[in-house]
C-alpha cells in the first residue's frame, strides 16, 4: 500500500484561469503546499512527433490536458461520446428524441389552475383603445 507522501500529486490547483497566463513560466501553477508544478518537457521535434504516431498504437486517442500539460488516453467511452458529437447526435446513448411528449395541457377542465397568479391591475384599467372607442361613441350621441 503507498503512503500519501510516495504519490507525487499532479493535480492543478490555480483554480479555473486561462492556461495562456502561464503560458511564458516554466511552471503551470502550485501546489498545496505552495511549490511550483513544472510544465511536463516537450522537446519533441517533427520527427519525433512522427515517430510517436507511429509507434504509438493509441496516438489517436491521446489528447493533452491544457491543466496539467499531461497526456491523457481517452476510454472507449470517451471516444465513443466524440463520434457521436462530431455526427451531430445527443451526447447520451439512452436519450430518445422522438419518446411520446407529455401532454399538460389537455381538453379536461380541471378544479385547480395551471397558475394561481392573481390577475393583474392592467386588466381592470380599461386600455386606451377602448377610451377611444367610449369617446368615439359619446362625440356620435
Amino acid at each position: 500500500m503507498e503512503s500519501g507522501s510516495c504519490v507525487e500529486d499532479i493535480r492543478n490547483t490555480v483554480g479555473n484561469i486561462p492556461m495562456e497566463w502561464y503560458q511564458d513560466f516554466p511552471h503551470i501553477g502550485y501546489n498545496l503546499d505552495g511549490k511550483k508544478i513544472y510544465k511536463p518537457i516537450r522537446n519533441k521535434d517533427e520527427l519525433d512527433m512522427f515517430l510517436e504516431k507511429m509507434e504509438n498504437p493509441d496516438y489517436w486517442r491521446t489528447v493533452q490536458d491544457k491543466m496539467t500539460g499531461a497526456d491523457i488516453k481517452l476510454t472507449d467511452e470517451q471516444v465513443d461520446l466524440v463520434h457521436r458529437l462530431q455526427r451531430g447526435q445527443f451526447g447520451d446513448v439512452h436519450f430518445d428524441p422522438y419518446e411520446p411528449a407529455v401532454d399538460f395541457f389537455t381538453h379536461e377542465v380541471m378544479i385547480h389552475p395551471v397558475t394561481n397568479r392573481p390577475a393583474d391591475k392592467r386588466s381592470f384599467i380599461p386600455s386606451l383603445i377602448e377610451k377611444e372607442k367610449v369617446r368615439a361613441v359619446h362625440v356620435h350621441i
